[in-house]
């Protein structure tokens, strides 16, 4: 299902995460900015971010294994 709205997205996220110890970091997805997260080196989830101007305008969510392993992922370095 579709999830519209920050505060409403953020709330959901609070909730799915709660309790849980996940290691997240900031990565490039197919050419756009992303979060991978995960536990114990294994990529469990992938976020990529689609911008409007300076907001976050959709998040699209992958968590099929087998989409996990073909994304090109590269990490930022900072």
């Amino acid at each position: 299902p579709e999830i519209t709205g920050a505060a409403k997205w953020a709330r959901q996220m609070i909730t799915l995460s709660s309790g849980l110890r996940v290691e997240a970091q900031l990565v490039g997805i197919d050419g756009s900015v992303g979060l991978i997260a995960g536990t114990d080196g294994t990529i469990s989830r992938a976020l990529r971010f689609t911008f409007a101007g300076d907001r976050i305008a959709r998040i699209e969510a992958i968590a099929d294994p087998a989409h996990l392993r073909q994304l090109g992922t590269c990490v930022f370095h900072t």
